[in-house]
């Protein structure tokens, strides 16, 4: 049976974006179906293929058909072997008398490109019928790629059957992203924990860095009725006083407070518990959330950018939650007063204050994780 079920996904694995494996790998399915998610897995990395270049590379048959995800008009060729291609878009072509003379005709380049989206997909088994006719002359005198471009949000119904699928003398493949910069998928989906992933994700400068270029617009949004006690222009004093002190200003034990702030942060995230089995339930959970938020049908093309942008959106939003609540109890505006006044801060009182908000804030923005 187990060799039935490597045959039929050698066929098909070909086919599946990113995000299906990864629904695989962080859902019950790897749980409930040990040995098919392995051969799943062993598949997938036998062929994985990350960007338009690595398929040149190792491309072996002189018709192929890429899936993407990539809009259609992103440029993907390597301006250095530019010259050796070909590029149409299927519906510039008025006939398919056009499409077999263009094809034919088409001797001076290595590689022939047609384009089609997924408007028109009634059209790629004649696009694939009239190669085949003209291989079957011995006229093919190119190697020819079909890039099929698809909707990450569009739902599949039974008209988008392709029979081309079935065709074996065509490699098919799924490429996410053709432009993508390295290949990161299979390193994300061997973490075993939040933890693992967010710190292979970004370095602790980089989370630092976020929260600063992220700080001034939170508090642009932010309605503060402060009366005009010092003369100055309130709101915007307020808040450059505050954002200073929470990039400078050090508390007990000499840590700065835009790293208190980040450090709480990421301890809610990341969840550290005793048991493992409740770490990786919550990164199942923070992934499952990824792949069903709109956000995730809306911006960049292959997993690992499509990660880093909801861990971004996750973070803003917390960091958000957290400024506003601390905010509405009057813990920052400690900072502004006492430099107002030439005052010494207290920083073990604003210390545990801060941290007992903290985390009443987060633990109320990640109740439903």
């Amino acid at each position: 049976m187990l060799n039935i079920e490597k045959s039929l996904y050698n066929e098909i694995v070909c086919l599946f974006p990113q995000d299906l494996i990864a629904s695989i790998k962080f859902s019950y399915f790897e749980q409930e179906n040990k040995d098919t998610a392995k051969i799943i897995y062993d598949c997938f990395n036998k062929i994985i293929i990350y960007n338009f270049s690595d398929f040149i590379k190792k491309m072996n048959k002189n018709k192929n058909i890429i899936f993407t995800f990539t809009p259609i008009y992103e440029n993907f060729i390597d301006p250095q072997i530019s010259d050796k291609f070909a590029i149409k878009i299927l519906s510039e072509f008025k006939s398919k008398y056009d499409i077999d003379k263009y094809i034919r005709l088409s001797v001076d380049k290595e590689y022939l490109i047609i384009k089609l989206d997924e408007n028109n997909s009634k059209e790629l088994d004649h696009l694939t019928f009239i190669i085949n006719s003209i291989e079957n002359e011995n006229m093919l005198k190119t190697k020819i790629i079909i890039i099929y471009y698809m909707n990450k949000d569009r739902k599949i119904n039974e008209q988008d059957e392709l029979n081309c699928i079935l065709d074996n003398t065509y490699d098919k493949i799924f490429i996410d992203d053709l432009i993508a910069e390295q290949n990161n998928f299979c390193e994300i989906i061997d973490k075993k924990n939040i933890h693992d992933l967010l710190f292979w994700l970004y370095k602790d400068s980089d989370i630092e860095k976020f929260i600063k270029d992220n700080l001034k617009e939170i508090y642009s949004l932010f309605d503060f009725d402060i009366k005009n006690i010092f003369r100055t222009n309130r709101e915007i004093d307020y808040t450059d006083t505050i954002l200073r002190n929470i990039e400078n200003k050090k508390i007990k034990n000499e840590i700065l407070l835009i790293s208190l702030i980040k450090e709480k942060i990421l301890d809610i995230i990341i969840q550290p518990e005793k048991s493992d089995d409740k770490n990786i339930k919550n990164l199942n959970n923070l992934i499952l959330k990824m792949l069903t938020s709109k956000l995730y049908v809306k911006h960049k093309n292959d997993f690992y950018n499509q990660l880093k942008y909801f861990f971004e959106s996750e973070f803003k939003n917390a960091l958000f939650s957290v400024i506003k609540f601390i905010e509405k109890r009057g813990v920052f505006s400690q900072l502004f007063f006492a430099n107002k006044n030439k005052e010494i801060i207290q920083t073990n009182v604003i210390q545990n204050q801060i941290l007992n908000l903290f985390k009443k804030a987060l633990k109320m923005h990640y109740s439903q994780l």
